[in-house]
């Protein structure tokens, strides 16, 4: 069973904090492009995606890995580009599970940002 806010949830988070990101744009940018290209994998190259973490994995049955990258595979946004809907999901799941006591911040710029991304 999928998680009602699988389709729209941030999966592939880098942090930093706004001081590094001041004091090292370049490297934030390259870390932030290289996840982005990542992600594409899934939709450009599904299949080395499943053999790179099947190899990475070994311990998880194949078919097993096979199941979960294929029922998620929509799931991973283009380029690693984030919105606000996946950061509100974000949010109540953190929240309904207790990993927060106090919602935050889910506008861009306040939490995260896309603007490292090309």
């Amino acid at each position: 069973m999928k998680c009602p806010y699988s389709r729209n949830f941030p999966y592939t988070v880098a942090l930093v904090t706004p001081e590094f990101a001041g004091e090292q744009p370049d490297l934030v940018r390259r870390v932030a492009q290289t996840l982005g290209q990542a992600n594409d994998l899934f939709a450009t190259n599904f299949g080395q995606v499943v053999d790179v973490l099947k190899q990475q994995f070994a311990s998880v049955p194949a078919k097993a890995m096979e199941r979960a990258l294929e029922r998620d595979r929509d799931s991973y946004p283009g380029n690693c580009r984030m919105t606000t809907i996946m950061w509100e999901n974000n949010i109540k799941v953190a929240l309904e599970t207790k990993m927060i006591s106090t919602a935050l911040p889910t506008r861009e710029g306040e939490l995260w940002t896309n603007r490292f991304l090309s």
